[in-house]
């Protein structure tokens, strides 16, 4: 009997370790994790400015990490959430550095995210392959840029659990967010005495006539105090002084207006800033050309008679050839040659009798383009598995020869330019039906060009880790422990039979 209570003691601590092992859930043993913002030098402040210097209008630009310290395993995705005192610092991007050793997710797949708003900004990244998660004891997770418009010591902070958490493989937080210790970030603004900075948003975005337009100037600010007036030229003969950052307004007539706001400070500085504003709908454009290829000294049909003004008339188009040849003209149709093989951009512009415009441009190839073809192989690849591309199908119609292959890839979002026509690429996902699109655009020398695309059929393939689950391989494990037992139990000696009767 003792031996078989060692024994089944031994298959219970095998039948332990291998639950552990397929990491069936009893809670996670991470601690001490850590998410800080520090500077490029890992410095939990920074200062940025002189006190003899303004700050500059665009403000001053600085850089800052997010990296996590302490032991994390099964590290699938996360995101950060920081928020700023805005508008005296302003987000103006966010990234995750390619080829940086230090960086979480270095050689592995990923997609990123980000969400800038005023005073918040969300990064996010998440690999595409569950088998892929990582064990770190820290590393980068992302950089944000920053700009400091205003003198003082402001703070950047990391925000709730539905903007900054961990997950791993399963989709579960790897620590609740109370237990994730939060770094936050010291900045300081130095300059000297500056002048204000104007700016303002306008809504609606179309605006018209006899309608209530919104004037936002809340972004702007003084740097080392506050503004105390907000003087409105609205350029149709209406002015407004205020104290408040916002008013609304209403425009009689179509037209073009130029809109200026001055905001004077509490140091008697001022600043001023301009925007035009369309009253009215804008002419639509439509041009045609007659049907290329096009060839040298051809004369080409250039039409743009199906343009049209939604509320009144064109009465200007304004045509540019792009080889050198403009002209302004009440004809809305044109012929026009050229004289060298290449690639040209054609653009119009019409204006309409309120002064609205708008434009359309189009790419003129003079010449014969070369012809896209390629072949890949496997046929029909597997997720994760290298497939190579061959483009030496591709060929010039002209003598002249073909210099730059560009690869689009639909899974990644992805351009790749190569001087050769080979290429390599790893599909991560199998998710679309019936596959991911492939676009393959040559060039020639002289700028002419073509594509060719297909429809790459991915195939799944998934580790029978992922088929069954660790649940159902833990289950599995249990299983076979309790069917050892009862062997064990069937095959006990008559020696032991007999001392148990």
């Amino acid at each position: 009997m003792k031996q078989f209570t060692k024994v089944t003691v031994t298959l219970a601590i095998i039948a332990f370790v291998l639950l552990m092992y397929l990491r069936l859930d009893f809670g996670s043993c991470q601690s001490d994790v850590t998410i800080k913002i520090v500077s490029l030098d890992d410095a939990n402040s920074l200062s940025v400015g002189d006190s003899t210097s303004s700050i500059p209008k665009g403000g001053i630009p600085f850089t800052v990490k997010v990296i996590l310290e302490g032991y994390v395993s099964d590290l699938m995705s996360y995101q950060v959430g920081v928020e700023f005192d805005y508008p005296s610092i302003n987000c103006t991007g966010v990234w995750i550095p390619a080829g940086d050793s230090n960086f979480i997710f270095y050689g592995k797949t990923y997609v990123s995210a980000k969400d800038i708003g005023k005073g918040t900004v969300d990064l996010g990244a998440a690999l595409l392959d569950p088998s892929q998660t990582i064990t770190t004891s820290g590393g980068l997770l992302c950089m944000i840029n920053f700009t400091g418009n205003k003198i003082g010591t402001f703070t950047l902070r990391f925000l709730d659990s539905d903007h900054t958490f961990l997950l791993n493989s399963y989709g579960n937080d790897i620590l609740p967010y109370d237990q994730i210790h939060k770094g936050n970030f010291t900045l300081n603004v130095l300059g000297a005495k500056s002048p204000p900075i104007a700016s303002f948003t306008y809504t609606p975005d179309r605006v018209k006539a006899n309608k209530t337009v919104t004037f936002d100037a809340s972004d702007s600010h003084d740097p080392d105090g506050y503004i105390v007036e907000y003087i409105w030229d609205f350029g149709d003969g209406y002015n407004l002084t205020t104290t408040q950052n916002s008013t609304t307004h209403k425009f009689t007539k179509n037209g073009v207006y130029d809109v200026n706001l001055t905001v004077v400070d509490n140091d008697n500085l001022a600043d001023s800033f301009i925007q035009t504003i369309r009253v009215g709908s804008p002419p639509q454009v439509v041009v045609q050309t007659s049907n290329p290829p096009f060839k040298q000294n051809e004369e080409i049909t250039f039409n743009a008679s199906l343009s049209y003004d939604p509320d009144g008339q064109i009465v200007t188009y304004i045509w540019d050839f792009g080889d050198g040849y403009n002209i302004t003209t009440t004809e809305n149709f044109l012929l026009h040659s050229y004289e060298n093989r290449g690639l040209y951009l054609f653009k119009l512009v019409v204006v309409d009798d309120d002064g609205l415009l708008n434009s359309t441009s189009l790419k003129i190839q003079i010449g014969n383009p070369p012809v896209a073809n390629f072949t890949f192989n496997p046929q029909n690849p597997t997720v994760w598995e290298t497939v190579s591309f061959d483009a030496t199908g591709s060929y010039s119609v002209d003598p002249v020869p073909i210099t730059s292959f560009v690869w689009y890839f639909e899974d990644s979002n992805e351009n790749i330019t190569t001087s050769d026509p080979f290429v390599e690429h790893v599909f991560v996902s199998a998710d679309v039906d019936p596959g991911y699109n492939v676009t393959l655009t040559v060039y020639d020398s002289d700028g002419l060009h073509s594509s060719y695309s297909v429809i790459i059929p991915v195939v799944a393939t998934v580790a029978a880790s992922n088929v069954f689950g660790s649940e159902t391989l833990a289950a599995i494990a249990i299983v076979i422990v309790i069917a050892v037992v009862a062997v064990i139990i069937k095959i006990k000696s008559p020696k032991e039979e007999a001392l148990e009767i």
